[in-house]
């Protein structure tokens, strides 16, 4: 799996002064947003823009999100950015396992072309905006291998199946986007690749924000969108494991650490076996 990535900001791609701003967020991913956050007419100037910032020297690591991979917009997004090599590109609207082969037939191209190593930049899809792909879900035993995180997200769904809203009175989310959500961590541990929680729209609500972010983190997401800056601190410090549950998890390790051969250990008269060392390594990884 590569570097776990808490924090992922959505910024729309045509907005200069938004851009701008994004090289001093804290997200640990900024994405540029070259599909929905940008109309039609708006592309190739957002294109233009963000080449630009790819070129710049920028404390987060960068994303582009690309429009969905059987379009026009697809090919022109990855001609205007692959020459400056993003770390990831997100792709959506998959309608089955195979758009992510097509997008990675697609960046192994434009690998060649800049001599890079192979899979340089890697894939974050999402992967519940079509029902095509939300029904392919539950059987998903692979995925194209630069695919190294997955998330989800409700509206484009709600949208495709005619509903009128995607959560309850009491603001939870309704059965179908719960059934989503649970899946695509599912999918995500099965592919031993990143699970990524969806955004939290309420931009102004950090008190829900936090609530919901931290429910995320005890669920085993590894991290979250973001659609607004003021976010990412709050998801930032939810994915961060604090002081006591690291150490907790370093005296897991120790006592495995201290009998290697062992199936099961004792720590201040608890029975430990190897799922609660899996548990501490993960609490561990998430710290640095």
């Amino acid at each position: 799996m590569t570097e776990i990535c808490k924090s992922w900001l959505f910024v729309p791609a045509d907005s200069e002064r938004k851009l701008e701003k994004s090289r001093s967020s804290d997200a640990d991913v900024v994405i540029y947003d070259l599909e929905d956050a940008v109309q039609p007419a708006r592309r190739d100037i957002a294109r233009r823009l963000v080449a630009d910032v790819l070129q710049q020297d920028v404390p987060t690591v960068q994303c582009v999100r690309v429009n969905p991979v059987d379009s026009r917009d697809c090919a022109d997004d990855l001609a205007a950015v692959m020459p400056y090599a993003p770390r990831w590109v997100m792709l959506p609207k998959l309608r089955s396992p195979a758009c992510a082969d097509m997008l990675a037939e697609q960046l192994r191209a434009y690998d060649r072309k800049a001599d890079d190593a192979e899979d340089a930049t890697a894939v974050v899809a999402i992967m519940t905006e079509t029902p095509e792909m939300a029904l392919r879900l539950p059987a998903l035993e692979a995925l194209n291998p630069r695919v190294r995180a997955i998330t989800w997200g409700a509206e484009d769904l709600s949208v495709a199946i005619g509903a009128t809203t995607t959560r309850g009175a009491d603001g939870e989310w309704l059965a179908l986007y719960q059934q989503m959500r649970s899946q695509t961590l599912l999918a995500a541990r099965a592919l031993n690749i990143q699970a990524i929680d969806t955004l939290y729209a309420a931009f102004k609500d950090s008190e829900g924000l936090a609530q919901y972010a931290q429910r995320a983190a005890r669920d085993g997401f590894d991290g979250m969108l973001a659609i607004h800056p003021a976010q990412t601190t709050v998801i930032n410090t939810a994915f961060t494991p604090d002081a006591e549950s690291i150490r907790e998890a370093q005296r897991v390790v120790a006592a495995f650490a201290a009998q290697p051969d062992a199936g099961a250990v004792q720590l201040e008269g608890r029975m430990l076996d190897k799922p609660h060392l899996t548990l501490a390594q993960k609490i561990l990884a998430r710290a640095r």
